[in-house]
């Protein structure tokens, strides 16, 4: 009974198997042995108690443990070499007090060190695999095995086993590395001295280095972590790269691009399970009604103070380079509802703020709705009232060509053609002048009435030559053929942009009267263009003089659409007019506006890229990026190294250096036209192409003779040579300046988020160290 209860009541200790009788004597004895944490196995990182005999030394039973690993070791190496000597002599042995293995912290529990003990021997050398696995090359490095050759290595640090920033063990440590850091510097004394040991060369193993720093990493998780995997054995394979399982450059160019929709599966697919009804039955007519009927979000509009911030931004900024409404007349009402949401969502991205242009997002997408809905009951009123509606239109479609959503792109491309059809209907497309509607008698007697009709028929024109601007850019940006005729001789006529700006009557009645007497002609008087040259049954304008910036807009644009036709039927002595038009109306539009007058609407940018379509294939030199895959860019690679290396691709590497030099000139407080980003999107373009596929050859020099650009007074070779950098062969794609230069630009150009679009796509040809953070 004694023997019983004594055993009852005995408090054996964990640590030492120390029997105590009260409870309080164990909870004090445990706390001298949680104030030294246990001493663990560097092999298999087993756990022992830190106990000091009368000496001070440690006990016996980690050594006698770290033998067990001896035995089953193959005995190689200098551990097991009675000329290294061991640690068996006491007075070799070294004080742990200060220096004891044990300078991580806490132990690792039981369940967690039974994954990796002793009985798991291909996770016993843990680290020492790692290394194998990553270079095979290499023999397997082998821990120490004992502790006393560890304390013999080096008395203050333990060697061979890792610590958080200590060295690792797969080599001894370098000299030079402590030379360096005694002299805190990491130059070297003698330049001719031999490349130290510990300096990376051509042949340095990073993934090895990699792989043993995780995996020295991996084995000092805190207690109680639940991760188990780390304790894992290794397989006999690695594992695959994170790079490996990456899409390819083409096919993330692809899920980015500007008209890619993309596919989102909503999961498997349900297998038909039978016959469908063969009736019509009550629930399926339910269905078929709630489906016709339409689903308009109600979103309530912004504040008053928004909507007029929105007005004020539009006629600001955007009026400038699409005046289509006239500003000193227009007045909301209920008749122009329609067009001051549109203006309002235009107006919204120029605010400046992310806020902002969410809001006119949703403005945008209800008034596109509400448009849909209700175009028959505005056009059976007609007058000025159908007009305000296909403004309101053409505004919002300017809307989804430029907020930068692929949504509201692939809205503008659907519903142009709705656009022209209404335009169709509620004009007459006749080139007729604004002042053939009034009379000098009108004039005279009635300005104010007179006025109002003169405006009423001008916006008419103007809102046709912005459906035509709009048709040359859908068909540029999509690479489409145009749904209209550009030709002179179905262009409207536009008055004088002094006469459009005009605020009051009076100074209109002025104005107007000096044009009609003819001692100051109207522009229009005057035949608009000369007689056209005509090529193989296509006409190309030769232009005369223009008093109207967007008129000169709109003629530049009929060049470009002249360009598509021309490339399409790849005729020479077509492309030669075309050429001689381009040179002409250089001569009389651009070179005099930069001598006088600004130019808003960024005339040359426009000129320079109408010789993409001249000599460059842009769909297949889009093709060959990856606009459609991978497969797919594959099919175009030939081409763009034939046309890189021949002297159409130096000439429009030409035209794209002279578009970055003319943007840079540009005032940064200015909005750029409509045209400016698809622009600079495909210069850009040019120059990846011409770096990434094209070779340069000996007759560098002769193929430098381009007459539009030497007629405009360019030296082609010395614009080359400064677009490469200032060397004579072309540049890198990483190293050209000209390219980084339209990429930056395209990215900051403007409130237009269809730059930051495209920007993106551009930014993925680079390699990932040097793409553009924004």
């Amino acid at each position: 009974m004694t023997g019983g209860f004594r055993s009852r009541r005995q408090r054996i200790c964990s640590w030492c198997s120390k029997s105590f009788t009260k409870d309080e004597h164990l909870a004090r004895h445990v706390r001298t042995h949680t104030r030294e944490k246990p001493f663990p196995c560097p092999i298999c990182r087993k756990a022992f108690s830190r106990q000091l005999d009368t000496n001070q030394f440690f006990s016996d039973s980690l050594l006698r443990h770290s033998r067990c690993h001896q035995e089953s070791r193959p005995h190689t190496g200098a551990a097991h070499n009675p000329e290294c000597g061991a640690l068996n002599a006491p007075e070799q042995r070294s004080p742990p007090r200060q220096n004891s293995i044990d300078i991580h912290g806490s132990s690792t529990p039981r369940h967690q060190l039974s994954s990796i003990g002793p009985s798991n021997p291909k996770a016993s050398d843990f680290r020492s695999v790692s290394y194998s696995v990553s270079n095979p090359a290499l023999r397997r490095t082998t821990l120490l095995p004992n502790v006393e050759e560890l304390v013999q290595v080096r008395p203050d640090r333990v060697a061979g086993f890792p610590t958080p920033g200590s060295q690792s063990n797969l080599t001894g440590p370098d000299p030079c590395l402590d030379i360096a850091r005694q002299d805190d510097s990491w130059m070297f004394a003698n330049a001719n001295t031999e490349m130290p040991a510990w300096f990376a060369d051509d042949d340095f193993d990073l993934t090895a280095l990699n792989s043993e720093i995780f995996m020295s990493t991996a084995q000092w998780f805190p207690p109680g972590d639940d991760n188990h995997q780390w304790h894992q054995p290794l397989g006999n394979t690695p594992p695959p790269f994170v790079e490996d399982m990456l899409p390819s450059r083409e096919e993330l160019v692809q899920t980015h691009w500007y008209t890619f929709m993309g596919t989102s599966p909503t999961g498997q697919t349900t297998p038909e399970t039978g016959m469908g009804p063969t009736r019509v039955d009550e629930a399926y007519r339910a269905s078929l009604a709630a489906k016709l009927q339409p689903h308009i979000p109600f979103l309530p509009l912004p504040s008053t103070d928004f909507l007029n911030l929105c007005v004020q931004m539009y006629f600001t900024k955007f009026h400038r380079v699409f005046p289509i409404v006239h500003a000193p007349t227009f007045r909301p009402s209920s008749k122009s509802s329609l067009l001051l949401l549109s203006i309002c969502s235009i107006g919204s991205l120029f605010v400046g703020s992310s806020h902002a242009a969410s809001q006119g997002v949703k403005i945008f997408e209800t008034l596109n709705k509400a448009i849909l809905s209700s175009w028959e009951r505005h056009f059976s009123k007609q007058g000025p009232e159908t007009i305000a509606m296909i403004q309101a239109a053409l505004i919002g479609q300017t809307f989804g060509l430029l907020s930068g959503r692929k949504k509201d792109l692939l809205t503008a491309e659907t519903f142009h053609g709705t656009l022209v059809v209404w335009a169709r209907r509620a004009t007459t497309f006749i080139c007729k002048k604004a002042s053939d509607y009034i009379s000098s008698s009108e004039i005279l007697d009635a300005p104010e009435k007179a006025w109002k009709r003169w405006i009423q028929a001008e916006e008419q024109n103007r809102l046709l030559v912005g459906i035509h601007v709009h048709d040359v850019e859908i068909s540029e940006l999509f690479l489409t053929d145009p749904y209209l005729r550009h030709t002179s001789g179905k262009l409207p006529a536009l008055c004088d942009d002094d006469l459009w700006d005009i605020t009051t009557v009076e100074d209109w009645r002025q104005k107007i009267m000096i044009h009609s007497t003819g001692s100051n002609p109207d522009i229009h008087e005057t035949s608009l263009y000369r007689p056209g040259v005509t090529a193989n049954g296509v006409t190309v304008p030769v232009t005369g003089t223009l008093r109207s910036g967007f008129h000169t807009y709109l003629e530049l644009e009929e060049l470009a659409a002249s360009a598509i036709e021309v490339k399409n039927t790849d005729g020479p002595a077509q492309q030669k007019s075309l050429e001689n038009a381009l040179v002409n109306f250089h001569t009389s539009h651009i070179r005099p506006s930069r001598e006088n007058t600004t130019d808003p609407y960024c005339l040359p940018v426009l000129w320079h890229s109408i010789f993409f379509s001249l000599y460059a294939d842009i769909s297949r030199l889009e093709l060959v990026i990856g606009k459609e895959g991978l497969t797919e860019a594959e099919n175009h690679v030939e081409y763009a190294r034939s046309w890189a290396s021949s002297p159409d691709g130096r000439c429009c590497a030409l035209h794209a250096a002279l578009i970055l030099r003319e943007l840079e000139r540009e005032n940064i407080g200015t909005e750029p036209p409509m045209h400016v980003p698809r622009i600079l999107f495909r210069a850009a373009l040019i120059w990846f192409c011409y770096t990434r596929f094209g070779t340069d050859t000996a007759d560098l020099r002769q193929s430098l003779q381009f007459s539009a650009l030497q007629r405009i007074g360019v030296n082609c070779q010395r614009l080359l040579f400064e677009a490469h950098g200032f060397k004579v062969l072309r540049p890198t794609t990483s190293e050209s300046s000209t390219f980084s230069g339209l990429l930056d630009l395209l990215s900051r150009v403007g409130h237009w988020g269809i730059s930051q679009l495209m920007g993106s796509i551009l930014n993925l040809l680079l390699p990932k160290d040097e793409r553009h953070t924004t």
